[in-house]
């Protein structure tokens, strides 16, 4: 959240400060202070002055819709309200406080907030190790403050339009730098697509009834991916030139090629009264504000979501509201500048098709307001001030930079002073030291993006066929894994993984991801982002499809593209465990001797290899490991195994579990692993509840029932290695005698 143009009334005890800097424990401190640090450090600014830290709860505004948190003085924000309902753009309850309190119960306060007078930043749980983002996003605005002074000059009371467009700037700077300390928001901005950027706008950005909120989103939707093109492009102080001259309007932050188009800023004379009313909000609508009026009121272009054509022709206005005693009766004078007379006609035109409802949805107004052309500007005007609008001398001078409208004295304002308090807070200090560690993640972040911005997208020609490939692939797994669950549980996740992403290329907020993140990060971003949700648990074998399946095809579709995801859905990995763990793709697969057990008066009645996953989940339940994630090592060395269920003609019968490791160290862990299981998790999943026996890298988890039968399976067992998916098809798919 920016610092305010408008000045607060904050009224902060600075006992309470003290009480809760006292409370502060050396770990936050610290760990504030290397954010700060680091964030200056990225910014290549220093702090003139030290920033002091403070829980949201010390915050004393306000909220009023439209604007944010700010307190105004006296009865400002009614003023402000009443004077947008009176234009007809934004007519919202007083949701909270108009200056004398905190708000409504229930207001949600900002993450974040800068207090530019006091050059204190408010957290609002100070507590929170994951506020780093949140603090050092404010620490951004700090030093915008303290090193480009002149960006003090926008006033949100004078000038709605240029406030929005250059908190664009300030806004885009801060995002920047403070998502590079947050990965969620560094995997969005990074895989949406720059060339469809707006496509995203609609999800973070709705038009609501009364529309003029949209200009308090306005500099958070449309200023980051501008101010991270120019970082990409330039380096981390490139946004020093932009903060220098930030845009003059709406309309240049919209319309980029429009960003040198002289505005027409306008004096309205102080002489504009009408009996017994008083002064109420002078402000300039902009093209966002008369968007917003337009598309309130049911204009049919207003409605899309991009600007309409006709509001690229806008090139100024200034409104100004009458307050008047009785109801129903307040009045409005609106002098709006076009680039041409035809393009003031026709906003002329659209506005007298939708002027008969505005007095009706603000209740303030006593007449229709009426427009007249001449030449390129259109006054609007309400019955009582006709007449003085006729004989209106409005001061008009163009600006095509925001330097030289400084230098003007912000016109039409008598002055551009905006001279910082002096008042003293009592709170944490904290200044730009150098950081122990020098910051690489954002240095990291932006390599990345760069990478998925120059990555060659191939057609959706090229998706068709993938998603055959992915059938197939189903298809086959399904006939061909009844005696490997393991393998199925894999083969799943490839394919899943593979429809998955190829399809992410028909969506533009996340096309880029796979070019974005490493295969860890894409998990990490997948469990976050579909099996975050605790109230609906997912099966293990489910989650991992998702979670291990998506990332392997992510880190394939990055490498080399579809070509990447046609070899994936051709050559599969046999196991989860190299899913689990990239880069071990061998794996042994065991036959049982069927016949030799049916010479003894028993029969295998059912047959599954159980893999790393399953193995996983059984010795991690009570296991210390159990809130990693991560693969236990021993895990990495597991070869093979292969669970299955006797049944003899004396009628015994139970399930025999044999296992191969790499090494001796991995088998007896495993045994160790399975021996602390305690029998109710053993009934539960019918194991034996046995001691393991390790022999050779070799587990057997046999009841003595069964132990007849050891000799004839060690030495009756076929096992076979396979270092791939063309290798085991070549082998008919062993242990089937052929595949399906």
């Amino acid at each position: 959240m920016s610092w305010r143009a408008k000045r607060p009334v904050l009224c902060i005890v600075a006992a309470c400060s003290v009480a809760a800097a006292a409370q502060q424990d050396d770990a936050w401190r610290r760990n504030v202070a290397d954010t700060i640090s680091a964030t200056c450090a990225i910014r290549g600014l220093d702090l003139k002055a030290p920033l002091k830290v403070l829980p949201m709860d010390e915050f004393q505004g306000g909220y009023t819709p439209g604007i944010g948190s700010v307190t105004w003085e006296a009865d400002h924000a009614r003023i402000w309200r009443e004077g947008w309902c009176a234009l007809g753009v934004y007519c919202a309850q007083a949701r909270a406080s108009d200056g004398a309190g905190r708000g409504e119960p229930g207001f949600a306060r900002p993450a974040g907030l800068y207090d530019p007078d006091k050059n204190v930043l408010f957290v609002r749980d100070v507590t929170d190790s994951s506020a780093v983002a949140t603090i050092a996003h404010e620490a951004v605005h700090a030093l915008q403050h303290q090193h480009f002074p002149a960006l003090r000059a926008i006033h949100l009371w004078r000038n709605r339009d240029l406030a929005a467009a250059a908190n664009s700037v300030i806004e885009g700077d801060a995002h920047v730098v403070g998502w590079s300390f947050d990965p969620a928001r560094r995997t969005m901005l990074c895989s949406m697509d720059p060339e469809r950027a707006s496509s995203g706008h609609a999800s973070w950005w709705q038009w609501e009834p009364d529309g003029l909120s949209a200009l308090e989103a306005f500099p958070h939707v449309f200023g980051t991916e501008p101010a991270l093109r120019e970082v990409l492009a330039r380096g981390h102080t490139a946004m020093d030139r932009v903060l220098r001259e930030p845009p003059l309007s709406t309309l240049a932050v919209l319309r980029p090629s429009l960003a040198g188009t002289a505005i027409d800023f306008i004096r309205l004379p102080e002489q504009l009264r009408f009996d017994h009313c008083t002064p109420g909000l002078r402000n300039t609508a902009g093209v966002v504000g008369i968007w917003g009026l337009l598309r309130q009121h049911g204009d049919a272009e207003a409605k899309g979501e991009s600007l309409p054509a006709l509001l690229e022709a806008w090139r100024g206005d200034r409104f100004a509201h009458l307050s008047c005693p009785g109801d129903h009766d307040d009045e409005l004078a609106w002098l709006t500048r076009w680039q041409t007379p035809d393009a003031a006609a026709q906003f002329a035109a659209r506005y007298v098709a939708i002027a008969d409802a505005l007095p009706s949805y603000g209740g303030l107004l006593g007449s229709v307001p009426a427009p007249v052309v001449t030449g390129r500007t259109v006054v609007i005007a309400t019955a009582g001030l006709r007449d003085a609008v006729g004989q209106l001398q409005a001061e008009v001078k163009a600006f095509t930079r925001f330097g030289d409208w400084v230098a003007a004295d912000c016109f039409p304002d008598h002055t551009c002073e905006d001279a910082a308090g002096d008042e003293d807070q009592a709170g944490n200090d904290f200044y730009c030291t150098p950081p122990r560690n020098p910051p690489d993640q954002l240095d990291a972040w932006l390599e990345r993006i760069r990478r998925a911005r120059s990555a060659t997208m191939e057609p959706e020609t090229a998706l068709p066929d993938l998603l055959a490939d992915v059938a197939e692939l189903a298809a086959f797994c399904a006939r061909n894994s009844a005696e490997n669950t393991d393998f199925l549980t894999a083969c799943r996740a490839v394919y899943t993984g593979a429809r998955y992403v190829a399809q992410l290329r028909r969506d533009p907020n996340y096309r880029l991801l796979p070019f974005c993140l490493t295969e860890p990060e894409v998990r990490d971003w997948v469990r976050a982002t579909y099996y975050a949700d605790e109230t609906r648990p997912l099966s293990a074998e489910a989650s991992f499809t998702g979670i291990y399946g998506i990332a392997r095809a992510s880190a394939a579709f990055a490498a080399t593209g579809f070509a990447g995801l046609h070899d994936l859905t051709a050559a599969p990995p046999l196991a989860t465990r190299a899913l689990l763990r990239p880069g071990r793709d061998d794996v042994t697969l065991i036959g049982l001797p069927r016949d030799a057990v049916h010479d003894h008066g028993c029969e295998i009645s059912a047959s599954h290899a159980q893999g790393a996953l399953a193995i996983r989940r059984l010795v991690l339940d009570d296991g210390p490991e159990a809130a990693d994630e991560t693969l236990p090592a021993f895990l990495a060395d597991w070869q093979g195994d292969r669970l299955f269920q006797v049944r003899c003609i004396d009628g015994g019968g139970a399930w025999i579990w044999i296992s191969l490791w790499r090494t001796d160290d991995a088998a007896h862990r495993f045994a160790h692993r399975y021996r602390a299981l305690g029998p109710a998790t053993l009934a539960e999943t019918e194991l034996p509840d046995v001691s393991p026996v390790v022999e050779q890298r070799t587990v057997w988890i046999i009841p003595s029932t069964l132990m007849h039968l050891r000799p004839v399976l060690e030495r009756s067992i076929e096992v076979r290695e396979f270092d791939g998916f063309a290798e085991w098809v070549a082998s008919g798919c062993f242990p089937q005698e052929a595949c399906h």
